[in-house]
């Protein structure tokens, strides 16, 4: 954690994910500060030949990489207004994860070499406003790590050719205003 927000690695100068066991020869510096209310895209791109893709499969396609790591593993939680007491525990709300389980889930296709898993995170934070109308002060009043799932499909005649298959994580801030502003608007 920084001081302006959070240090989030996604992918190497090649575009391609990070090892979790090699996070440590990548700098800080070439991480992404997350911001409160600032959504994000981040990615990294593996390939895979046909082979690699159903084994990966069979293991749970998000795989070992940092891009997920840092949620899975650093990230469990957040502060509800920026400027939080590491020993007050009323200032920090704990992120909602998926179970182990569930991000496992996956299923192979052999006649069409097509993985159905979860190949990504959407880390949504919900936002609220509280203060004096004039000037209100948003507010973290929950957050939450949902799967993102979809398919790939190793589409080439050659199963030995490796294809690039993108793993992402979004990071999404949702506003949900008080009654009381809904009210007077």
């Amino acid at each position: 954690m920084s001081k302006g927000g959070f240090i989030f690695l996604d992918q190497d100068a090649n575009g391609e994910c990070i090892p979790t066991s090699g996070a440590g020869d990548i700098l800080e510096e070439t991480g992404h500060t997350i911001s409160f209310g600032q959504s994000s895209l981040f990615s990294c791109s593996q390939k895979l030949d046909a082979a690699e893709l159903k084994a990966k499969c069979e293991a749970g396609i998000h795989g070992d990489f940092t891009i997920f790591s840092q949620i899975q593993n650093n990230l469990n939680y957040v502060s509800r207004l920026g400027s939080a007491n590491v020993l007050n525990s009323k200032d920090w709300i704990k992120i909602l994860k998926p179970t182990a389980e569930k991000l496992a889930e996956s299923t192979w296709d052999d006649a069409t070499k097509t993985c159905t898993g979860i190949i990504g995170y959407n880390l949504v934070f919900l936002t609220s406003s509280l203060g004096f109308t004039h000037n209100l002060q948003k507010y973290i009043v929950g957050a939450e790590v949902q799967p993102i799932k979809t398919s790939w499909t190793h589409f080439s005649a050659d199963a030995a050719t490796k294809q690039p298959f993108m793993h992402s994580v979004y990071l999404s801030f949702h506003e949900m205003l008080p009654q009381e502003l809904l009210e007077s608007s």
